[in-house]
């Protein structure tokens, strides 16, 4: 982080970008994180492109799908598209089995996780 303060520096006197670096980087960070994964997850569309802050089970959501894919070794990238599949519905459609089927594929074996 000290790379980015430097950068700042023609900007900004040393001192201040570093505290200002140290100061609000990860909340930054952490915000644009979260607004990037609600984004993927849908709960941030185009009709509410305005919202401000994600809603406690929204945030408990994306951390559930996180700890899943770590506890599971799963890959980010196939989990997101295969999560893509699941139907909006609020009734399980045969493609809502069909994910489910492929993210459970995806997972490494138990050997491997506990290895």
């Amino acid at each position: 982080m000290i790379k980015l303060a430097e950068a700042l520096h023609p900007l900004l006197d040393l001192e201040i970008s570093k505290k200002y670096v140290e100061d609000k980087f990860d909340e930054l960070y952490s915000a644009k994180y979260l607004d990037t994964m609600a984004r993927k997850l849908g709960f941030i569309t185009s009709t509410n492109a305005s919202k401000n802050e994600l809603e406690d089970g929204e945030y408990d959501c994306i951390k559930t799908i996180f700890d899943a894919m770590a506890e599971c070794s799963s890959d980010m990238t196939n989990t997101f598209r295969t999560l893509a599949l699941i139907s909006r519905s609020p009734d399980f459609q045969e493609t809502d089995k069909v994910a489910i089927d492929k993210l459970v594929s995806l997972s490494a074996p138990i050997e491997h996780i506990a290895a």
